[in-house]
């Protein structure tokens, strides 16, 4: 088969999509060439990266069609690093994620005054990060509630708070320090409604600008919503601003 060929049945098959796996790929070429070898279809799939007919956009997921979209990279801050470098040297064999709320400045139109610096990590840490931290910061909070978040983080411009870390999030690395892809943040906002109350209001305009500017993995998302009890509300949203419905509804036709 040409070149363009597989081109433009792969386009017809996918095109719009942003959760497509390597294996529905391996099943593709398949279909169209059932004795073609492995290699060749890694290869294939190495050139249409290249020729940006396929972005990576998550582990093993690819959008296809060429975008204007990027994938998100996370802002680092020198505090956010600071403490992640304090908390791998005392504690190294702990895993932490770790993220800023001002991430999400950009994605909406009223602007937050206060932010969380939000580290997380498995249950049986969160104690011991905490106390580590405490020792020099006073704005730190251990899983706090509603209640604590009002009476007592209104004090700071900048509190850090230590949750815990779900099982199987999707986390990205970025200048040696494990941080919250966007799809983690999309979820981390429908479920934090206490510690991310300021931002609840704003979460359509979260949600439309990242599925305008930003490749995202619908799959991922879906996964670790579902881990959050969050899956319903996700679907909602994605119905709503990335058209997950329509397209859904287009494949099915196709």
């Amino acid at each position: 088969m040409k070149d363009n060929d597989f081109i433009n049945k792969l386009l017809k098959r996918f095109k719009g999509r942003n959760d497509v796996s390597t294996d529905e790929l391996f099943t593709f070429f398949r279909k169209e060439e059932p004795r073609i070898p492995d290699n060749t279809i890694s290869w294939r799939i190495y050139n249409l990266k290249h020729k940006g007919i396929l972005t990576h956009v998550g582990r093993a997921t690819y959008s296809v069609g060429k975008s204007s979209k990027e994938n998100f990279v996370p802002v680092i801050s020198s505090q956010v690093k600071k403490i992640y470098s304090q908390i791998k040297r005392e504690l190294p064999y702990l895993k932490i994620c770790i993220w800023d709320t001002r991430l999400l400045n950009s994605f909406m139109i009223h602007q937050m005054g206060r932010f969380f610096i939000i580290v997380e990590t498995e249950k049986e840490g969160m104690q011991s990060i905490f106390n580590l931290l405490s020792d020099t910061n006073k704005n730190v909070f251990l899983n706090p509630d509603a209640k604590t978040l009002e009476l007592y983080s209104s004090n700071f411009k900048e509190s850090i708070v230590i949750n815990q870390l779900i099982s199987e999030a999707p986390t990205t690395e970025e200048q040696g320090v494990l941080t919250s892809t966007v799809e983690k943040l999309l979820v981390d906002c429908l479920a934090e409604k206490e510690l991310l109350y300021g931002h609840q209001e704003e979460l359509d305009n979260i949600f439309s600008s990242i599925a305008e500017n930003f490749n995202v993995s619908i799959k991922s998302a879906k996964r670790y919503a579902s881990r959050r009890g969050q899956l319903f509300e996700l679907e909602k949203m994605l119905d709503k601003h990335f058209k997950v419905s329509a397209i859904k509804r287009k494949i099915a036709k196709i």
